[in-house]
């Protein structure tokens, strides 16, 4: 018995859009969030700046080896 069931191209669809928006939301939290406590207390947050700085790196590196894959394929 399967579990889950392939999606089609408009579920496809809308959970990228889905995705994109909290990745969005995650970037622009990040960032509010360590110009704040910079602003405000004149500190640097390790923290945030470590979160931020791994999900662009995850995210370009993801795009790279996605685009590498499919150009891969028509080869």
């Amino acid at each position: 018995m399967r579990l889950f069931r392939k999606m089609d191209e408009m579920e496809l669809s809308i959970n990228f859009k889905a995705l994109r928006l909290a990745w969005l939301f995650g970037i622009i939290f990040l960032l509010v969030w360590v110009w704040m406590d910079w602003i405000i207390g004149r500190t640097f947050n390790s923290l945030g700046v470590i979160l931020l700085v791994s999900q662009l790196i995850v995210y370009w590196a993801g795009q790279a080896f996605f685009k590498w894959q499919l150009g891969k394929d028509e080869e």
